[in-house]
């Protein structure tokens, strides 16, 4: 399943182990889901529940739920049998709209679904299945952007300096073509991919595996993962494919440091032509 999910969905996981290492559970609960979409996707919470911040709903998890200490983030965490069943409801979800991806905002459906303590929160804040249902179809998740508005603008532009700052060079002066070519197709801005997405097509170019991003090809675009696991606080995800005979492997790991500011990406690309290595860390405070 988590081969469907999109980059942000898959980080929500993550940032759900960090929030339940905070609140001291041993297991990854859907509460803690809700949390980390407040923190992964505030576009989206700030549509579902104008006005609400992750902070309230973090008080009012405080109150139903028993104090503990805090544990780290390298222990082993699965998730609870309620969230499995969230992800799986999301997947559902995501079937009914006939979407091949699985994104934040099946996620968020997926915790309707489940009678839980988040489930609980959000309808008393007013959120229904079917309300939300309505508004994310309305919101065309698969069609064109809909405009922010200026509290979905200001939380986009602190994400945005927050991922310039970790950038290398080469990539701020990528990016700033893509701004400068924006300024003169304002109407019809050329696609741009995740910034994930752009490393690893980066990394696959210094190997000469350019042919993968030919017409037609799913390599990473589509994003089919072969496999993926959690252990030990680190999510890895490991593709591979065969290209005019020849084996190449790439895996990615992500984690989260212990005080939840840092992002660690790492990824190591095996193929014909030997193994290279590279890794970043992204400042998510």
């Amino acid at each position: 399943m988590f081969e469907r999910y999109t980059e942000q969905a898959r980080r929500v996981i993550f940032f759900a182990r960090y929030e339940a290492s905070q609140f001291g559970s041993e297991l990854m609960e859907p509460e803690h889901f809700l949390l980390a979409l407040f923190r992964e996707a505030p576009s989206l919470m700030s549509r579902v529940l104008p006005g609400v911040t992750g902070e309230m709903v973090r008080t009012q998890i405080e109150h139903e739920t028993a104090p503990r200490p805090k544990v780290s983030t390298s222990i082993d965490m699965p998730l609870s049998h309620a969230l499995k069943r969230v992800l799986a409801f999301g997947a559902e979800e995501a079937e009914r709209m006939n979407h091949k991806h699985i994104g934040t905002e099946h996620h968020l459906l997926g915790l309707l679904r489940e009678p839980s303590v988040a489930s609980r929160i959000l309808e008393s804040l007013g959120v229904t299945l079917e309300g939300a249902r309505q508004l994310i179809a309305k919101s065309g998740v698969a069609a064109e952007p809909q405009p922010l508005s200026p509290e979905e603008a200001a939380a986009e532009r602190e994400s945005l300096r927050a991922l310039i700052a970790a950038l290398p060079d080469d990539a701020l002066r990528q990016a700033r073509n893509m701004l400068d070519h924006l300024r003169m197709f304002p109407k019809k801005p050329p696609p741009i991919r995740p910034p994930i997405a752009e490393l690893r097509q980066r990394m696959l170019e210094r190997t000469g595996q350019t042919g993968f991003f030919g017409a037609g090809s799913a390599w990473m675009q589509e994003g089919y993962f072969s496999s993926s696991s959690m252990e030990n606080g680190t999510m890895t995800f490991e593709t591979r494919r065969f290209h005019q005979g020849h084996k190449i492997t790439l895996i990615e790991k992500l984690r989260v440091s212990d005080d939840g500011k840092t992002l660690n990406y790492s990824q190591q690309l095996r193929g014909p032509k030997g193994e290279h290595q590279w890794s970043m860390d992204f400042d998510i405070t």
